[in-house]
């Protein structure tokens, strides 16, 4: 595969988690979220949905609140755009949903 066509492809594969959100039921907590453990699981997951190594950045000293949002980025390991992975607290146990929007 040439690495022209390799951004486009892993575009459309990201594009294709737009629709699903993704639940994570794991504890990420404390009273500080722990934002390393998110981006290793939102990872895991862009890359069990769609095949694509990806590199999660979210931002550090997010406090847990039930509710309360943030945004991380995404970026393929071998290039491409990166896409926005937002992020909603479902808890105050420090668990996630996120879903991402490749669009933004």
């Amino acid at each position: 595969m040439s690495h022209a066509r390799f951004p486009l492809l892993v575009l459309a594969a990201v594009a294709a988690l737009a629709l699903p959100g993704c639940e994570a039921s794991f504890s990420i907590g404390g009273k500080t979220l722990n934002t390393d453990k998110a981006e290793t699981e939102i990872a895991k997951g862009i890359k069990k949905q769609t095949g694509v190594d990806a590199t999660v950045v979210c931002p550090d000293d997010v406090k847990i609140k039930k509710d309360d949002t943030f945004k991380c980025t995404a970026t393929p390991k071998g290039g491409g755009k990166s896409a926005i992975v937002e992020v909603t607290q479902t808890d105050d146990e420090g668990n996630i949903h996120w879903e991402l929007n490749p669009g933004q």
